[in-house]
């Protein structure tokens, strides 16, 4: 069994024990709304961390709809495919619909 811990990863101590990995959100790492450069150094802020980043939560933020009248099919395509390139790249094996 492994266990994990849900947070960012710059606030994980090192020398940490009795953990196997970090689960931290989307919006966190992948940043998929803002720039390149502002995921670059999320990246690097995982790749630092005493602990690997294999899994992030929260997919969606409440404010892009996917149901109902108020979808915006594009703007979806966008935001999943940046979270998918960015999750690649960040060799990250989980993406989790809801919360941690």
């Amino acid at each position: 069994m492994q266990i994990g811990v849900c947070t960012k990863p710059p606030d994980v101590p090192a020398g940490i024990d009795g953990l196997d990995y970090i689960e931290t959100t989307v919006a966190h790492l992948l940043c998929p709304r803002e720039s390149d450069a502002a995921f670059d150094r999320r990246r690097k802020e995982a790749d630092a961390a005493p602990l690997p980043v294999v899994a992030a939560n929260c997919l969606l933020p409440g404010k892009l709809k996917t149901t109902g009248p108020e979808v915006d099919a594009a703007a979806v395509d966008e935001y999943i495919d940046t979270v998918l390139r960015r999750a690649q790249a960040a060799g990250l094996e989980l993406l989790v619909y809801g919360s941690g």
